[in-house]
């Protein structure tokens, strides 16, 4: 088995363990490489950085899924293209998109870290490694080599932090780059610097992001003020339209009222003129009762007075 063999056995061994056996398995594979006469895969092996539990889970999830890899290189690039066209409506969309990719991602790789009761610590470290691996396209082409160190952090700008790998190279490479150590400080540099142009393009877009979605809200205010503006109108013209119903109807009624009340006005007037007539025609009556009455008691008067004619 060549050097490189037996470096990259040693990395794909150390960085799939669990934690708590990496030190003693690292110093054994170190022990063994020196046995057998290996001086610069022992020392190599013996540089090899045991990783934070986050970066442990996340390494995890990258050495068992390749579909993880495809799936946020697909992502990615999804969403760089919709951020350079300044396309609001697709950034939302892919922003919903992303987190429901990132939340299936942590949970897989969890489960296969064997982290049952995960603290929210380490949750939080997996997410944001899984979104910085959606910013810029070497950072998961390096997590996919499953050597990650510690947790990466985007902050919008930049890295928090360049991504930390444990970089190993064949003894032939080490003896024309140096060891494994400076070979992985250039690896950060070339990502820091590109991060950095990255930043500056994203500072950009996100500027016309936020112009092309201060256009979209300026013009959903106008549409809404519009509706709004409308809605009172239709509502101010129902409600003249209403008065204007109450009013006709109330003349309707009032000229109804006005009839009814002429009708009997006139009934009145016929009824109190019967009833004069009807005095005027007592009254005569009375005068007629009292003259045939007087007349009654003088032929009554006349007929004592009369003599008998015969004794």
């Amino acid at each position: 088995m060549s050097e490189t063999d037996l470096l990259s056995d040693a990395v794909s061994e150390l960085y799939w363990i669990a934690l708590p056996q990496f030190t003693p398995r690292r110093t054994a594979l170190a022990g063994q490489a020196r046995k057998a006469g290996d001086t610069a895969v022992a020392k190599a092996i013996t540089a090899l950085r045991k990783p934070t539990k986050a970066a442990f889970v996340v390494n995890r999830l990258f050495r068992t899924d390749s579909r993880a890899v495809s799936e946020l290189q697909e992502l990615g690039a999804e969403l760089r293209r919709a951020q350079r066209s300044a396309d609001a409506h697709q950034m939302r969309k892919l922003t919903g998109t992303r987190k429901a990719l990132v939340d299936e991602l942590t949970e897989k790789a969890l489960e296969t870290a064997e982290e049952r009761s995960p603290s929210p610590a380490l949750r939080e470290e997996v997410v944001a490694t899984l979104k910085a691996a959606l910013v810029e396209t070497d950072v998961i082409a390096l997590l996919s080599q499953g050597t990650l160190l510690k947790s990466i952090e985007w902050d919008g700008f930049g890295f928090s932090s360049a991504p930390e790998l444990s970089v190993t190279a064949s003894t032939a490479q080490q003896s024309e780059v140096g060891p494994a150590a400076p070979l992985e400080s250039r690896v950060r540099k070339d990502l820091g610097a590109k991060t950095t142009k990255t930043a500056a393009a994203n500072r950009t877009s996100a500027a016309e992001v936020r112009k092309v979605r201060d256009a979209e809200r300026a013009k959903e205010a106008a549409t809404a003020k519009r509706e709004k503006d409308a809605a009172v109108a239709k509502e101010r013209k129902n409600a003249e339209k209403a008065r204007a119903a109450s009013v006709a109807k109330a003349a309707k009624v009032l000229a109804m009222a006005s009839a009814t009340e002429e009708e009997l006005q006139q009934t009145v007037r016929r009824l109190r003129d019967e009833l004069d007539t009807a005095r005027q025609d007592l009254e005569k009556a009375k005068e007629t009762v009292r003259r045939a009455t007087i007349a009654q008691r003088r032929a009554t008067q006349a007929l004592r007075i009369v003599p008998a004619t015969n004794s």
